[in-house]
């Protein structure tokens, strides 16, 4: 029964992190459009919300982290700039995050410049939205730790730097359906996330593709 509790709960971060609200405030904050956010995003948030456990679970860095969110429970992310966005990104992919960056514009076939400015305009909703499921339940840095790695470690608190599979394979999706809209129809960002979220008019024939991604994920995870 918890482990179900821990994955309603990523599954809740997921829809939530993807939603309209969401994605219209980063691509106002750049030069990108819905459809362009939710591609970055989707190709993105299995190593971003990986690299958010390795943070919490690294002894060297678990303070740190249990500061940030703390810190970001209080914050509007609308209104943290970019530049600290960019930081954020800094921290949860490393020495990694230029080259993960590198291929997120390949499969995406958007410029790296813009890429970097989609993700350092998300950083503060995806710390906002995890500090969400800590507030009220973590004192201290290892209680952090712990809630953190049951959410995204697939109910594994010692999973280091993994992520919940399932979090990989229906954002795999996302991002196929995605891009697949986006270089067909080019849908607005509305009925394009309505279809990834399971609730949208996309074409038919995407149903068995990742259009109704997150929809299954939530369902799957009840």
């Amino acid at each position: 029964m918890a482990k179900q509790a821990e994955n309603k709960a990523l599954g809740s971060l997921l829809t939530s992190l993807l939603s309209d609200n969401n994605i219209n405030s980063v691509s106002g904050k750049t030069d990108a459009s819905g459809p362009e956010v939710a591609s970055v995003l989707a190709a993105a948030l299995p190593q971003l919300l990986a690299g958010a456990n390795a943070q919490a679970q690294n002894q060297e860095t678990s303070q740190s982290f249990h500061d940030a969110l703390n810190e970001h429970a209080e914050k509007d992310p609308e209104k943290v700039d970019q530049d600290e966005g960019a930081k954020i990104i800094a921290h949860l992919l490393g020495s990694d995050a230029d080259d993960i960056e590198k291929q997120i514009a390949k499969s995406t076939g958007l410029s790296k410049k813009k890429v970097a400015l989609v993700l350092a305009a998300a950083a503060p909703f995806i710390l906002k939205m995890l500090s969400q499921n800590t507030a009220g339940q973590s004192s201290s840095a290892s209680s952090t730790a712990s809630i953190i790695g049951n959410l995204l470690g697939g109910g594994n608190a010692n999973s280091g730097s993994n992520v919940n599979p399932l979090v990989t394979a229906a954002l795999g999706a996302v991002l196929a359906s995605a891009l697949n809209n986006n270089n067909s129809n080019k849908p607005s960002n509305t009925s394009l996330l309505g279809s990834l979220l399971g609730g949208g008019n996309s074409n038919s024939n995407n149903n068995n593709n990742g259009g109704n991604a997150l929809g299954f994920l939530m369902n799957l995870l009840k």
